[in-house]
């Protein structure tokens, strides 16, 4: 399966974890995944030469609630639904957009190697008032992400596994405390806009997008 935004980013590669897809009419797609996270911490040293790479300091751009000096309860997590994205909220969307692409694109995959990830999902919450692209739900939890992945493209501008995973993560905490609705902006920074529904109904999880169609095959899953 291989979908394509609307604006060029991948949103969807692979077939991990998807029970149903359904294409509309307007170009969108919906796709029905297995609601099964799994999580693991992060060593911080680990991720605080990860997020160096990228131009990042744990201390100063990092969003932590409480003083916790021993960083056990650092907020970074290895989250997956179907591959693992170390989820690394921020603390404004300015020091997010002020990420860069890996210094040493080498380094960066050894770092995650080290902890078994993916790829880097970072991510802060979004005034409904800024999020011109579409309306939304006074109910929906809104996040502008961004995600430098393992493989050897810098950044990707639309991440649908990723999204699900922080959704499904976000729903366990009391931040966004079982929240049916999620909204995630990405490639903003690459001037690449992409926006990516979550919707939750009971314990299935819902991802859909609109998307330019690339080919279409039929596939066993």
């Amino acid at each position: 399966v291989h979908f394509t935004t609307s604006m060029g980013g991948k949103a969807i590669d692979g077939t991990e974890n998807i029970l149903a897809a359904r294409i509309s009419s307007n170009n969108s797609v919906e796709l029905h995944m297995e609601n099964d996270l799994e999580e693991m911490k992060v060593d911080h040293d680990v991720m605080k030469a990860l997020l160096h790479e990228i131009g990042l300091d744990v201390e100063e751009d990092v969003d932590v609630v409480g003083d916790d000096e021993t960083k056990s309860n650092w907020p970074y997590l290895n989250s997956s639904v179907a591959r693992f994205k170390t989820l690394v909220p921020i603390k404004s969307i300015e020091k997010l957009h002020g990420a860069t692409v890996p210094r040493d694109p080498d380094k960066f995959r050894e770092l995650c190697d080290v902890i078994e990830s993916t790829g880097v999902y970072l991510y802060c919450r979004r005034n409904l008032s800024s999020t011109s692209l579409h309306s939304h739900d006074a109910s929906d939890q809104v996040y502008e992400c961004r995600q430098f992945p393992r493989a050897s493209y810098p950044e990707d501008p639309a991440t649908g596994i990723a999204a699900a995973a922080l959704a499904s993560s976000l729903r366990c905490t009391q931040i966004a405390k079982n929240s049916p609705n999620f909204v995630f902006y990405q490639g903003t920074a690459m001037e690449m806009p992409s926006r990516i529904d979550v919707r939750f109904d009971d314990d299935d999880l819902f991802c859909s997008g609109a998307v330019q169609i690339d080919n279409q095959r039929l596939i066993d899953i």
